[in-house]
């Protein structure tokens, strides 16, 4: 590439794969998953992880940093999910012709948000 972001793009792509994973996942794995050298993928790794993108846990496996929780924890998630249910709740209801509501649970019991 003669953008100059093949290391943003390299970095997007491994932090793709560690997020993505259902599980921690080492650093190995990556290796071969991303076919990069080996000292690319740990070039790259220590400055996710110095950046709190990627964390590794007791067993030196990789996962999603500590950013991405604070990323989550300023948004309100009620809103979001009301967003993101929208066309679903509207579709739903142009096709059997009732009306739809979207409900979550509290502490109380449930809570109609939409």
């Amino acid at each position: 590439m003669t953008n100059g972001t093949q290391s943003i793009d390299r970095a997007a792509e491994i932090l793709s794969l560690v997020v993505k994973s259902d599980d921690p996942i080492s650093y190995t794995e990556v290796v071969e998953s991303t076919e990069l050298a080996r000292s690319t993928v740990s070039r790259l790794l220590s400055a996710l992880e110095r950046n709190g993108l990627v964390e590794r846990d007791g067993e030196g496996l990789y996962r999603g940093g500590s950013l991405f929780a604070t990323y989550a924890s300023r948004f309100d998630r009620v809103e979001t999910l009301v967003t993101a249910a929208d066309p679903t709740l509207q579709r739903l209801s142009e096709e059997t012709g009732e009306t739809v509501n979207l409900a979550v649970p509290s502490s109380t019991g449930v809570v109609q948000v939409a």
